[in-house]
C-alpha cells in the first residue's frame, strides 16, 4: 500500500495548539505586567493581541482605555472593543463593561441596548461567578452586576462587597476604587462607614493609574481646603471630620492640590475632570474676585477716610493759627484759645467765643 504523507496534518495540529497557547501566555504576561503596575507593557501586549483578534485581550483593551491606565481615556475605542468581545465570546464581564459604559454614554438607544447586555450577564449569572474565581478584572464586574441589579432575586449586597473586595486584595485599581465607596457611604447589614480607609483606599487607586480616582481625590482635597460647601460635602459623602481624625496627612492638601490633580485627570482625557476642572476654576475665580473687590473696596474707604481726617486737621489747624491765645488778664475771653480752671478743680481746654 501507498504511505500517506501526515506532514502536513502535524503542522496544521502544531499550529493549531500552538497558536492558541503562545496567545494564552501572552495575555497572562500582559495580565501580570498590568498587576505590577507597568501599564505600556501590557498595553503593548493587549494591542499586539486584540490586533490579531483575540478577543480576551480586546476585552482588556477595553478597560485600560475606559479606565485611562492606558495612558489617556479613550471611551470611543473602548466601547468599539467591548461590542467586539461581547458579540463573539461567553466572557460574561465583556457584557457588563459593554452596557455599563453604553449606561454612562446616554442616550434613548444606548440605553435599550445598555439594558440588553447587563441582562444577558444577570442570565449567565453562574458561569460568571466561575470565570471572575482567579481575574480581578471580571470579579469587579460581577460585583457591578450584584449591586446595580433591576432584578430584585440578584440583588446581593454581600456578594457585591465580597466580589469587590476580592478584587481589591489583588490590587486591582478599579477593586480598590469601588471598595472606597463602599466603606464611604457603608451597607447597612453588611459594612460600617469607614471614612479614613475610603480616603486611603481612593489614595491608592489613584497611585495604580485609575482616573476615576484622581477626580475623586480631587474631590477629597477641594473638601479638605474648604473650597466646597457643606451641602456638596454632604452630597459626595465625605465626612472630612472623621477622615482627618488619625490622618494628620491630611492638612497638607490644598486647594491647588485639587486643582492639579483636576488638570492631570483633563490632560488624560477624562471629561468629568474638565467639568470639574472649569467649574471649581470659575467657583475660585469668581470667590477671589469677590474678595479683590471687597479688599478694593475697603482699601479706598480707608484712603478716604484718611483723606477726611486729613482735611479736619487741616481746618482744625487753620483755626488754630487763627485764633490767637486767650489773655490770662483778659475777663471776657473771645475768640481765643485758652485754659480755664474753675473752683471745683475741673478744667476745660478749648476755643472760646463770645465769652462761651
Amino acid at each position: 500500500g501507498s504511505t500517506m504523507n501526515t506532514e502536513p496534518f502535524i503542522k496544521y495540529g502544531i499550529a493549531r495548539f500552538t497558536l492558541p497557547m503562545e496567545a494564552e501566555e501572552k495575555k497572562q504576561e500582559a495580565l501580570l505586567d498590568y498587576k505590577n503596575g507597568d501599564y505600556d507593557k501590557a498595553l503593548s501586549k493587549f494591542t499586539m493581541l486584540s490586533n490579531n483578534g483575540n478577543l480576551d485581550a480586546k476585552f482588556y483593551l477595553g478597560i485600560m482605555h475606559n479606565e485611562g491606565t492606558s495612558g489617556v481615556v479613550n471611551d470611543v475605542l473602548a466601547l468599539e472593543l467591548f461590542k467586539e468581545a461581547s458579540e463573539n465570546t461567553k466572557n460574561i464581564a465583556a457584557y457588563v463593561e459593554y452596557g455599563a459604559l453604553l449606561e454612562s454614554i446616554g442616550g434613548d438607544e444606548n440605553k435599550i441596548k445598555s439594558e440588553y447586555w447587563l441582562n444577558k450577564a444577570r442570565e449567565n449569572i453562574e458561569l460568571f461567578e466561575q470565570q471572575a474565581a482567579n481575574d480581578p478584572f471580571i470579579k469587579t464586574a460581577l460585583g457591578y452586576i450584584y449591586e446595580y441589579s433591576d432584578d430584585d432575586t440578584l440583588y446581593d449586597s454581600d456578594k457585591y462587597f465580597y466580589w469587590i473586595n476580592q478584587a481589591a486584595k489583588d490590587g486591582h485599581p478599579q477593586g480598590l476604587f469601588h471598595l472606597s465607596f463602599i466603606y464611604r457611604n457603608g451597607i447597612d447589614h453588611v459594612v460600617e462607614k469607614n471614612q479614613e480607609k475610603a480616603f486611603k483606599l481612593m489614595q491608592t487607586a489613584h497611585e495604580k493609574g485609575l482616573v476615576w480616582a484622581t477626580v475623586e481625590l480631587a474631590l477629597y482635597y477641594l473638601a479638605y481646603s474648604g473650597a466646597l460647601t457643606s451641602d456638596e460635602i454632604s452630597e459626595l459623602g465625605i465626612d472630612v471630620g472623621a477622615i482627618k481624625h488619625g490622618n494628620s496627612q491630611v492638612e497638607k492638601y490644598t486647594k491647588n492640590d485639587a486643582i492639579e490633580l483636576l488638570k492631570e485627570a483633563e490632560n488624560r482625557n477624562y471629561s468629568e475632570g474638565s467639568i470639574i476642572l472649569k467649574h471649581f476654576l470659575t467657583s475660585i475665580e469668581k470667590t477671589e474676585r469677590e474678595e479683590q473687590e471687597r479688599l478694593t473696596k475697603l482699601e479706598e474707604q480707608k484712603r478716604k477716610r484718611k483723606a477726611e481726617e486729613k482735611e479736619q486737621e487741616k481746618k482744625r489747624e487753620k483755626e488754630r493759627v487763627a485764633k490767637p491765645t486767650c489773655s490770662t488778664h483778659s475777663e471776657i475771653w473771645s475768640n481765643c484759645e485758652g485754659e480755664w480752671n474753675f473752683e471745683g478743680g475741673d478744667k476745660y481746654i478749648g476755643e472760646w467765643k463770645d465769652d462761651k
